[in-house]
Formats: structure tokens, C-alpha cells, sequence
């Protein structure tokens, strides 16, 4: 039990829903991008119209995956045994 050090609060992952939050813009934001392809198959003529059709298929794929990301986790410092700060030891860092 010798490495053993609480979380510090500091380091503690975003909350649930401040990552829901996260996901939902990024998701929103690709299928807006792919509305955009799909318009833009209408507007453009000719075989330009295979590049935003692509991106258009693709993208859904790619939201998913991107809003199904585990969120990051940090740590800023290394957590403290609890039986120092009991102590009264002096903790170096």
C-alpha cells in the first residue's frame, strides 16, 4: 500500500454531462458539414459532384465513431498516501 495516492481533485475527468455536451457538438457540427455535401451534389456539375458525395457517406461513419470516443483522462500530479497526511509527514512533490 505504499504507492498508493487518492485522486486529487484537481486531475478529476470532466463532468458526464459537460462530455455529452462535447460529443453532441462535434456531432452536430459533422452532420452539418454533411448537409452542406449533400447540396453541394445538387450545385455542382459534372463528375465534381463524386468528392462531396463521398464526403457524404462517409461522414456519419466518422460522427460516430467521433462522438463514441472515450473522453480524455489526465493526470496533472500523483495522489498522496493518506497515512502521510495523517502523519503529519512532510510530503515532497
Amino acid at each position: 500500500m505504499k504507492d498508493y495516492r487518492p485522486p486529487s481533485i484537481t486531475s478529476a475527468p470532466a463532468s458526464t454531462d459537460q462530455d455529452r455536451h462535447r460529443r453532441m457538438v462535434n456531432y452536430g457540427t459533422a452532420m452539418s458539414i454533411r448537409a452542406v455535401c449533400i447540396l453541394a451534389v445538387f450545385a455542382l456539375p459534372g463528375w465534381w459532384r463524386i468528392i462531396p458525395a463521398f464526403a457524404a457517406v462517409l461522414l456519419p461513419y466518422v460522427a460516430v465513431i467521433g462522438a463514441n470516443m472515450p473522453r480524455p483522462t489526465t493526470r496533472t500530479s500523483t495522489p498522496h498516501d493518506p497515512r502521510d497526511l495523517a502523519s503529519g509527514r512532510k510530503i515532497d512533490d
